[in-house]
This record gives C-alpha cells, sequence and structure tokens, in this order.
C-alpha cells in the first residue's frame, strides 16, 4: 500500500519552492529580460526603418518639387532670354535700319553736293570755254581783219 512520509511531501515541496525559486531566478527572469530586450531591439529597428522610409519619401517629394521648381526657373529664364533676345535683336535691326537710313541720307547730300559743285564747275567752264571761244573768235578775225586793212 502506499505510504505517504511527511518528511519526505515536505522535503519534496521545499525542493519544489528552491527550484522553482531558482529556476525564476537564474532563468526565466533572465530569458524574459532577454526576450523583451531582443523585441525592444526589433521594434526599435523597426522603427527606425519606418522614419527612414518617410525620411526617403520626403526627400523623395522635396527633390521632387525642387527639380519641378528648377525646370520652371529655368523655363522662365529661358523665356527671359529669349525674350531678351529678341528685343536685342529688334534693337540691333532697328539701329542698322537707322544707321542705313544716315548712311543713305549723308550719300543722297554728298550726291547732290557733288552734283551742285559739279554744275557749278560745268558751268564756271562753260562760262570760260564761251570767254575762250569768244576770244579766239575775236582774235581769229582781228587778223583777218588786219589783213583785209592792208
Amino acid at each position: 500500500m502506499l505510504t505517504i512520509n511527511p518528511s519526505e511531501l515536505i522535503w519534496a515541496v521545499i525542493s519544489f519552492f528552491v527550484l522553482l525559486f531558482l529556476l525564476k531566478r537564474f532563468l526565466y527572469t533572465p530569458l524574459t529580460r532577454f526576450m523583451d530586450e531582443r523585441s525592444a531591439r526589433v521594434q526599435a529597428g523597426l522603427d527606425e526603418r519606418r522614419h527612414m522610409d518617410e525620411t526617403l519619401e520626403e526627400n523623395a517629394r522635396r527633390l521632387e518639387e525642387l527639380e519641378q521648381q528648377q525646370r520652371q526657373e529655368a523655363r522662365g529664364l529661358l523665356d527671359e532670354q529669349r525674350q531678351s533676345d529678341d528685343r536685342r535683336r529688334a534693337e540691333s535691326v532697328s539701329r542698322a535700319r537707322q544707321q542705313a537710313a544716315e548712311t543713305e541720307a549723308e550719300a543722297r547730300r554728298e550726291a547732290d553736293e557733288l552734283r551742285r559743285s559739279t554744275e557749278r564747275e560745268l558751268s564756271r567752264r562753260r562760262e570760260a570755254l564761251g570767254l575762250d571761244l569768244a576770244e579766239r573768235l575775236l582774235d581769229a578775225d582781228a587778223p583777218l581783219s588786219g589783213k583785209e586793212s592792208r
């Protein structure tokens, strides 16, 4: 038959509680602390990854905005440069036309002056030629009239 020895029962209960205390103290507590720390590290890594993903997305969005802004500024600068070039081209054409008109007017003035001076010179030469011709005619008549009187 089965008999329960009280001293063995007490030792078994004491041994059980001592073993329970030792396991809890040296195995379960460090193991749970290790598991909690590991879980915290994993969670911190996941949080950091999530933060990095958010930062990456934010940076990508900012980069896209900056690129779009740079494109708009570049378009604006190109348009401004084209307008400036068109203005300068128009001014250059206008100056060239004005210079051409001034040169043409100057050439006409010089041509008119040359024509007037040529006409004056021709008129003077005609008078001189007329006088010279009249003088020669008179000189030619004079010897003839002298011969006749002889």
